[in-house]
């Protein structure tokens, strides 16, 4: 009962070797259920072979044999279960024997299979421990409390350039320098660290290995202590510092390298810090203000201010606020007046630049000095009053022309634009007879002075011609409308005719072949009192060549024939007792006889005296080729500026800032504006911008000036960002000066919008334009844009609303002043279409009327008036068919077009009304709005430019305050416009009583 309860398996084998009896357990163990068939076929639960190789029944033979001697025998052995899994298994032999001498073998095996299984994984762990350690991009080492070295992992190899573990652990202290770095002895000094490790259990150093091929190792060490088996050993972590050591290295040479370039520049450099107190500076520097070193510098910094700058600010408080600005504009450029150490003062030119340091921003000065550049001016100064006796009769010929052509047209700038911006719709008819009598004088006044340029140009040889491809039907159909301008306060009849042999294209400059033109036909209109002025083109072949043949025909004065060869000359005007009356300098037909020459052509009159003259004009013809480039403006379109452009309008003069940002608000541009050179260079340099106009003459820091500065910082967008000169200097010469400045182009004050137009579509980038046909003409290019509601008024998807406001605000993106603007322009200059028409026709004259009513289509169209637009779309394309109109398509036109010009007149009153009504102050709205700007105004937060139209809405009654402050407002200059809020608000207090509700 006990053996076969006991966990073992136990058999029992006589002397013969045969097995006679067994164990529950070893039923259990070799799971054989049957212990006949176990004790019978024993030895088939044996392998052939045990892992040691020995056959299975010799082996259990020599251990019967051993038993028998000893008495017992223990030993390993393996059997197969019945189910044929291997089975290891701990055996016990032991003899047992009886008084007649037979004796028996009692097996007691143990099942081994668990824990073999559990040492497998034991050496699996001690493996992957291993594999580990070897892998490990770290020298690993271990040490016991002698000193010695027990075992490394491959990586320690590696380093020391090593193949077996026995060369590093018996020659450890051979891999060494005799010396480490601080000059202990490496023996002495590795003793003493472990020691030290063993006793506070860890410590961390840099060491010095040597490989076996010599070369030096330096590595960061750590030592810990760890229990191992009751003791404590050692574990050495060695990493390698050699590239680390060598970035630390290569970064001391670039901090030398940056050190010696600094120390070279020719322009003085100072580091400030977090507070903007100077912390580091380069030679320059030093002497510049004659210290002794950089420390005497930077200890001295602030007294090498003068107490004030020579505008009159405190010279701390604004050497503060720069450094404010730098911080959040990026650069600050601006003149500052230093003091050497010794006393003497320095004009220098600084730019505050911030820049990263360690994930923080800096400030950073550069100092440059104009010492040489003021005494450099000085010289010339002293030259040109030493020369100028000898230039005395030159230069006050250029004096004088420099004068009218800057003094009168800076005033004259104004006037225009601001006549031409001017609203019309609150203005009585003698108000408006004044207004238009301002335009015309105004406009006479520039053709004089223009006149007298223009001649100055041509004497001096520079005048010079810019061939381009146009539209000759365009130039036409511009002359004819400009001269039916000049006809308006006239009762003369305007005749034109238009071959139909011309080419659409020619090559040639448009703009002083229109000059020609426009000169014959403006002395045509003033020397004619009654009958009319006829235009012609026609094309002449003549002599092997085409010729483009322009004839002028009057009805007037006539010209004596003693008087002839008089005609065109300079400063001549003819019977100025009989032509008293009529306005002008003698130029316009002499200028005009030079642009003729210039292009190759020749002029003739004809004319009896009484009775009118005719002026012939001969241009060679030369046929030009529609190929504008995709960033041009073909002839009669206006360009369109997307949201996205940026413009920068600088000038000296306020009035001339807003009348160039009322040119530009009429090609959608929101133009910012800077009052002079230094505060321009501080916005584009803050900025990028697509194209900036440049005065010329202005305070400081002139437009040329200015120009090259920019050109000359870093950064390719200062190169190639688009200048255009926008002067009252027109003199000969000049335009090639700006070009050599460095500037693009040249526009000439008073702005002409065509020119103006021109310059937009040259240099704006193309995918921030669009080209629309110009206000009167056909909308090609450009979609109609959507007004927000689908067939508004109904009926067949088209409005039968007289006029269509919504779509005629659409049109030009919302911008309700201009709106008016083209309707008071509608109302002017097409209330007499109709008469017009019918008129060119009678007189056979299809091509005016067709071009009347294209303008007329387009112009309706332009204002939302589509059913007029309809009429005189059908009345042009039955006059391009045919050269009669039916009545059928012409009637309706005259009903059509008195309704629109009613209408037109209801909705400028009623925008008058509402004006009057938006220009009420409300107090408490005003007051509740400047608490709210002023925290904006005084962290400088963008958000109060975000409420531009809620500011002018509220503020714009109180007039010349809120003026001033909303200039500051749209230069982005807060300071100036939070000092102005005090103004503002006793500008409120003293406004007139109002009821609020």
């Amino acid at each position: 009962m006990l053996i076969d309860n006991m966990p073992l398996g136990c058999t029992l084998q006589d002397s013969a070797n045969n097995i006679i009896a067994c164990s529950n357990g070893a039923l259990r163990l070799f799971r054989e259920p049957d212990r006949k068939k176990f004790i019978k076929n024993f030895w088939s639960y044996c392998p052939e072979f045990q892992p040691d190789g020995q056959k299975s029944q010799e082996k259990a033979r020599e251990l019967y044999r051993k038993t028998i001697e000893t008495g017992e025998q223990k030993f390993e052995w393996m059997y197969r279960t019945a189910t044929g899994e291997p089975l290891p298994t701990e055996t016990v032999f032991v003899y047992v024997g009886n008084k007649r001498g037979d004796y028996y073998i009692g097996a007691y095996s143990r099942d081994l299979t668990e824990a073999k299984a559990s040492e497998e994984e034991m050496r699996e762990a001690e493996e992957r421990v291993r594999a580990m350690l070897d892998s490990t991009p770290m020298a690993i080492s271990m040490w016991d409390e002698e000193g010695k070295m027990l075992d490394c992992n491959l990586e320690a190899l590696r380093l020391l350039e090593l193949d077996q573990k026995i060369d590093y652990i018996e020659h450890f202290y051979d891999l060494q320098p005799a010396r480490q770095p601080d000059g202990e002895k490496t023996l002495k000094k590795a003793q003493k660290l472990i020691r030290a490790a063993f006793e506070t259990g860890y410590q961390r150093f840099d060491w010095l290995y040597q490989t076996a091929s010599g070369k030096p190792l330096p590595v960061e060490t750590i030592l810990v202590r760890l229990p191992w088996k009751g003791k404590y050993r050692l574990a050495a972590y060695s990493r390698d510092l050699r590239e680390i050591k060598m970035r630390e290295l290569e970064a001391r040479e670039a901090d030398d390298r940056v050190y010696a370039m600094l120390d070279s520049l020719i322009i003085g450099c100072v580091f400030f810090d977090e507070k903007g107190e100077p912390v580091d500076c380069n030679e320059r520097a030093v002497k510049l203000f004659h210290c002794r070193d950089k420390k005497d510098y930077l200890r001295k910094f602030y007294s090498f201010f003068p107490e004030r700058q020579p505008d009159g600010s405190n010279s701390r408080e604004k050497a503060h606020d720069m450094i404010h600005r730098a911080y959040k504009e990026e650069q600050v450029a601006y003149f500052w007046e230093h003091m050497t150490s010794d006393g003497n003062l320095l004009p220098s030119e600084v730019t505050l630049r911030r820049v990263k340091w360690r994930d923080e921003w800096r400030v950073v000065a550069y100092i440059r000095d104009l010492s040489a550049i003021r005494e450099a001016n000085d010289r010339a100064m002293d030259l040109e009053v030493e020369s100028r006796s000898a230039r005395a009769a030159s230069e006050a010929k250029s004096n004088f022309l420099a004068s009218m052509s800057h003094e009168i047209r800076t005033p004259m700038n104004a006037i225009i634009g601001m006549s031409d911006l001017m609203r019309t719709d609150n203005l009585d008819e003698q108000q408006l007879r004044y207004l238009r009598d301002i335009r015309g004088t105004s406009h006479l006044l520039l053709q004089l002075l223009n006149d007298i340029l223009d001649f100055s140009k041509i004497e001096a040889g520079k005048m010079d011609l810019t061939p381009v491809n146009f539209s000759i039907h365009a130039m036409y159909d511009n002359i004819c409308s400009l001269t039916k301008i000049l006809l308006r306060n006239k009762f003369l009849q305007f005749r034109s005719s238009f071959a139909k042999d011309l080419p659409k294209i020619l090559y040639g400059d448009d703009v002083r072949l229109q000059q020609i033109v426009l000169n014959l036909i403006n002395n045509a209109v003033k020397y004619t009192q009654e009958g009319y002025v006829e235009l012609q083109m026609t094309r002449e072949k003549r002599q092997g060549h085409d010729w483009l043949v322009i004839t002028v025909k009057d009805t007037g004065l006539g010209i004596k024939k003693e008087n002839l060869p008089r005609l065109f000359g300079r400063f001549q005007r003819l019977d100025t007792r009989e032509n008293r009356g009529i306005t002008g300098t003698g130029l316009g037909l002499a200028i005009t006889r030079q642009l003729v020459e210039l292009m190759k052509g020749e002029i003739s009159v004809e004319s009896e005296y009484g009775k009118g003259s005719t002026f012939t004009v001969r241009i060679p013809l030369v046929e030009g080729e529609e190929n504008e480039s995709e960033n041009s403006a073909k002839e009669g379109t206006r360009v369109e500026a997307l949201p996205d452009a940026a413009v920068l309008v600088v000038d000296d003069s306020p009035i001339n800032l807003t009348v160039a940002q009322g040119y530009l608000a009429q090609h959608y541009i929101k133009a910012e504006t800077a009052a002079s050179g230094m505060k321009a260079m501080e916005m584009i340099q803050a900025k990028p911008y697509d194209l900036v106009f440049m005065d010329h003459m202005m305070p400081e820091m002139d437009g040329i000036e200015t120009t090259r500065r920019i050109r000359e910082l870093s950064g390719d967008r200062f190169r190639r960002m688009p200048i255009v000169a926008l002067s009252a200097n027109a003199v000969s010469g000049m335009r090639e000066t700006f070009i050599n400045a460095g500037m693009n182009d040249f526009l000439i004050k008073p702005i002409d919008p065509r020119a103006l137009n021109k310059v937009l579509a040259v240099w704006l980038p193309k995918e921030k334009v669009t080209f629309v046909e110009a206000y009167g003409s056909e909308e090609k290019t450009a979609e109609p844009r959507d007004c927000g509601e689908e067939n508004p008024g109904g009926g067949q998807g088209e409005s039968n609303l007289v006029i269509d406001e919504k779509k005629g605000l659409a049109n030009i993106q919302g911008d309700e002043k201009l709106y008016m603007r083209i309707l008071e322009d509608f109302s002017q200059f097409h209330a007499s279409d109709f008469t017009s028409i019918t008129s060119s026709l009678n007189n056979g004259n299809a091509i005016e009327a067709r071009r009347l009513a294209h303008t007329l289509k387009s112009s309706a169209a332009a204002v939302g008036a589509e059913r007029l637009k309809r009429i005189a779309e059908a009345v042009e394309t039955e006059l391009t068919q045919n050269s009669v109109c039916r009545g059928k398509t012409l009637e309706p036109m005259e009903e059509e077009l008195s309704l629109v010009l009613d209408e037109v007149s209801q909705i400028l009153s009623r925008a008058e009304k509402n004006r009057k009504d938006d220009s009420v102050l409300d107090r408490e709205k005003a007051l509740a709005l400047l608490e709210k700007l002023e925290p904006l105004l005084d962290t400088c937060s963008s958000e109060c430019v975000d409420m531009e139209e809620e500011i002018r809405i509220t503020l714009s009654p109180l007039g010349q305050p809120y003026e001033v402050f909303a200039g500051h407002l749209q230069n982005l200059d807060f300071f100036s416009a939070l000092e102005t809020l005090p103004d503002l608000r006793r500008a409120i207090a003293d406004a007139p009583d109002t009821d609020s509700a």
